[in-house]
């Protein structure tokens, strides 16, 4: 046998045996394995133009973003395949460049239409806003249905004027990501969870975010929002050893605040005013500036939950002057007065928000809160125009806790009036703004003694 025949056999038998580094790497491409892919491909001795790109866009996949760079800097423009225009794009995305991203997609389209061009023009413009993404996903969704992501990017295009349509289509995108766990899911899952935080629906975006591994201020936040409290503290004490400490302390602060209100007098409430002590030695040599409204508004709080309240009412007096539109403070200091035996101090202060600017859920609550102070002067009929008002307003612009309170409030006055018919329609409400949480208070509260043997009470106040 002839040694060039030699050879090639030769050459055959290392291809078989997995010898050749290019096959290797596409064969590891094939089965997910990017690292080993990787690998494999920077062997080779020569790259052709397809795979240059796709090792291009296998680092950008690894994160090695400077080493994508220079992949794609010795493969110029004019000679990029598909797959190179596409790693192009991911790398101009991984550095916030939409804009240069979505042209980079294009001219890979314009080369082949690829499902992955196709996708990342939907979502790049999607992001963007753009009117054009509804178009460019329509033609993703068609090259693959069941990829999720074309969904995302229709949803990301209407989230602000079509928020119904953002839905559904992030609903379909939710169905077709495969299930908790999955490569797919856990890589879509802290774009969902953005998507829900620009619809508002803060609960699911902080679930969506924590299964991504988010663990950014805007997800602790969103967890608040979302009443998900547990889960947004381990966040924000990882934040406070970061470079922007201030935020996610004061929220800290305000969290241990919220938990001694909420204690009776006794342990927990000593724990929790330790823990706000414990955040307030952190804040204090970070807080430049002493008259912030919200931070002597917390003061203020601190100071009256551990029986200094001169104090209390010093820090709120002063948030009151500085912004007089700001609900809290004034709420807090007309709370004080009250229980000073001031109360018509108090009415003045609460019946001047409106004229401060006070407005929204802010003004509400003043309202509820005068409400109270008439009912306890026996001015039971200001009282109930005033809840009624309220109960229009916040079931009108969606405020659900705003409502219940002005519901439950209503149906107060109303069983103890006699009108028993109102009164259950005014908690069948309550409940169904504020949660089946409020049943065990509402079967406590003496003001509906009255509505005690009525079936119909029993069985909205029953847990079963």
């Amino acid at each position: 046998m002839r040694r060039s025949s030699l050879l090639g056999l030769l050459g055959l038998l290392l291809l078989a045996t997995g010898c050749d580094p290019v096959a290797r790497g596409d064969a590891a491409w094939d089965d997910g394995r990017v690292e080993d892919a990787v690998t494999a491909w920077t062997e080779a001795e020569e790259l052709d133009t397809a795979h240059r790109g796709r090792l291009a866009r296998a680092l950008v996949r690894l994160g090695r973003l400077d080493a994508a760079a220079e992949t794609l800097d010795d493969l110029p423009v004019g000679q990029r395949t598909a797959e190179g225009h596409l790693a192009s794009g991911l790398l101009l995305l991984h550095l916030g460049d939409l804009s240069e991203a979505t042209a980079a997609f294009a001219a890979g389209i314009a080369v082949e239409p690829m499902p992955e061009l196709l996708v990342n023009q939907c979502t790049a413009l999607g992001q963007l806003g753009k009117l054009s993404a509804r178009a460019a996903c329509q033609d993703a969704i068609e090259a693959d249905p069941q990829d999720p992501r074309p969904y995302l990017g229709l949803a990301a295009a209407s989230v602000d004027d079509l928020p119904d349509a953002a839905r559904e289509s992030l609903g379909i995108a939710i169905a077709r990501a495969g299930p908790a766990g999955s490569p797919l899911r856990q890589d879509l899952a802290p774009w969902i969870g953005e998507l829900w935080r620009a619809l508002g629906e803060h609960g699911a975006a902080c679930t969506w975010s924590l299964e991504g591994g988010a663990t950014d201020l805007d997800t602790a936040q969103s967890c608040l929002a979302g009443g998900q409290v547990a889960s947004a503290i381990p966040l924000l004490e990882q934040l406070v050893d970061g470079d922007q400490p201030i935020v996610p302390l004061r929220l800290l602060f305000q969290l241990a605040l919220d938990r001694a209100e909420q204690a009776q007098a006794g342990p927990e409430r000593v724990k929790a005013l330790a823990s706000a002590d414990r955040w307030l030695q952190r804040l204090q040599p970070l807080m430049v500036d002493s008259r912030d409204p919200g931070w002597l508004n917390d003061l203020g709080r601190k100071a009256w939950l551990e029986d200094h309240a001169p104090q209390a009412e010093a820090h709120w007096a002063q948030a009151v002057a500085i912004a007089p539109s700001q609900a809290a403070p004034r709420l807090n200091l007309a709370k004080a007065l009250v229980r000073r035996g001031r109360s018509p101090e108090a009415s003045d202060l609460l019946l001047a928000a409106a004229a401060a600017g006070t407005q929204g859920p802010g003004l509400h609550a003043v309202q509820l809160a005068l409400a109270k102070i008439e009912l306890q002067a026996g001015q039971a009929d200001s009282a109930r125009r005033r809840l009624e008002g309220v109960h229009r307003a916040c079931t009108s612009t969606g405020q659900p806790a705003c409502a219940a309170r002005a519901a439950l409030s209503l149906a107060r006055i109303e069983a103890q009036d006699g009108e028993t018919e109102l009164a259950l329609q005014h908690l069948t409400q309550a409940l169904s703004f504020g949660g089946p949480g409020l049943r065990p208070d509402i079967a406590r509260d003496p003001a509906f003694a009255s509505l005690a043997q009525d079936l119909r009470f029993r069985q909205l106040t029953s847990s079963d």
